[in-house]
């Protein structure tokens, strides 16, 4: 699924973004950011592999609810100056559009 590599694409930037925070807080918000961020392509995973279409659109919905976690630790990070607004409004413009896709997704398997 294209949602799927995309959403694998984006926890590599997650990675790489959670890399430039202080590494005292590797247990704080990195540790959250990452786990929500793999979160979300290994959820769109799980629900397809379930084989119903009700299974997979329950495993969206985590997904989506991922999506939203990792706007909100992003949003934070950038509040508390671990990083900067304009590497954060990239990741969550991305964050958006797969988020996007996703209900689209859920929109098809519930027909």
């Amino acid at each position: 699924l294209k949602v799927w590599e995309e959403a694998i694409d984006l926890v590599v930037e997650i990675y790489k973004e959670a890399a430039k925070y202080p590494k005292e807080d590797k247990y704080g918000i990195i540790s959250q950011i990452q786990r929500a961020g793999v979160s979300i392509p290994s959820n769109i995973a799980e629900g397809s592999a379930r084989g119903t279409n009700p299974d997979f659109i329950r495993f969206l919905y985590i997904s989506k609810g991922s999506i939203a976690e990792v706007i909100t630790l992003l949003s934070v990070a950038a509040k508390l100056e671990i990083t900067n607004q304009e590497s954060v409004d990239v990741i969550i413009e991305k964050l958006i559009r797969i988020d996007n896709a996703i209900f689209k997704l859920i929109n098809t398997l519930d027909k």
